[in-house]
This record gives structure tokens, C-alpha cells and sequence, in this order.
């Protein structure tokens, strides 16, 4: 394995113009209830970039940043993995909307394939040449789950503002 990214959990979003903090807690809710799971958010760091993927469209950000100021992460694993990331391939989807209904049909048990946080994250880790299950993994928690069962080592945080930004930013320093 050459190449190492990141995976992150969160507990939900964080508020983002120009979209409220009512609608953003409105969805991690949703994501929760629908899923029931703890988390509600997956990103995708490599290379000292993350790419986020929210129903605002794909967004990204300094690693450094996303350590310092994400509030809700609750988890990352660290993947090794044998493929290069370009994460400019998901440009396209910059402040382009994302509708949420095709999501909330994946989630009831449809196997839609979207452009959704999730599958954001499976597409770079099958671009990176991890074995993951695309289809068979329907929410952020599945993935956790799935990391977790085939042993990434991974990083437990405590969301908010006690969580241990020192341990996290060492834990992604490869």
C-alpha cells in the first residue's frame, strides 16, 4: 500500500452558508432517525485536502481546518490504500444542490446509487482500490461498521469543543 487517506464520521453537519443551521440540523435528524445510527456524515481527506459531500453540493477544505474546526467529528480511520485520489474528479459537483429524496429511497431500502456523502466517499475509496461493498453499504454508519470490521485502525474523538485536536491532528499526520 502507497497511499493512505482518511475517512471521517460525524455526528452531523456544520452549519455552511447560505443554508441555515435549522435546515442543516433538520437533515443530520432526518439522517439519524432514518438510518438509526450515530452518525450522520461521512468525509473524505487525502493528500491534506477533504472532500465534503453535502446535499449543498461538494465542498473542500484544508485538512488542518477540518481538524480544528469540524465540531461533529466523532471517528476517522486511516485506509491505506494502492491507488492515487484526484479529488479534483468531483469538481463538477462544487455548489451544485443535491436532492435528498433519492437518498432517503437508499435508505429505505432501494440500493440507489446518489451523490450524497456516502457514496462520495465509496466512489474515492474504489478510485483509491479498496475492496468496499458500493452497493451493499446504504448508510454512513454501514460504512463505519464496514471499516471497523476490516480492521482500519481507526481514532474515537469526542465531538465538540473538548475533543483532543492534538491526538487527531498526529492520527492524520501520514
Amino acid at each position: 500500500m502507497s497511499e493512505t487517506s482518511y475517512v471521517f464520521f460525524a455526528t452531523g453537519n456544520v452549519y455552511r452558508p447560505p443554508y441555515p443551521p435549522l435546515r442543516e440540523r433538520f437533515l443530520t435528524w432526518l439522517t439519524r432517525f432514518l438510518t438509526g445510527g450515530r452518525v450522520a456524515h461521512t468525509l473524505f481527506a487525502t493528500g491534506g485536502a477533504v472532500l465534503d459531500g453535502t446535499f449543498g453540493g461538494n465542498r473542500y477544505y484544508d485538512l488542518a481546518a477540518v481538524i480544528r474546526a469540524y465540531p461533529t467529528l466523532c471517528t476517522v480511520f486511516k485506509v491505506p490504500h494502492p491507488n492515487a485520489v484526484g479529488l479534483d474528479n468531483w469538481l463538477a459537483g462544487v455548489g451544485i444542490e443535491k436532492p435528498i429524496w433519492p437518498t432517503i429511497s437508499r435508505w429505505l431500502g432501494s440500493k440507489r446509487w446518489t451523490n450524497d456523502c456516502l457514496c462520495v466517499v465509496l466512489e474515492c475509496l474504489f478510485v483509491a482500490g479498496v475492496p468496499v461493498p458500493l452497493m451493499d453499504l446504504t448508510t454512513p454508519t454501514a460504512l463505519y461498521d464496514w471499516l471497523k470490521e476490516n480492521g482500519f485502525e481507526r481514532l474515537e474523538i469526542r465531538p465538540g469543543p473538548q475533543r483532543d485536536l492534538a491526538a487527531l491532528a498526529e492520527f492524520c499526520s501520514d
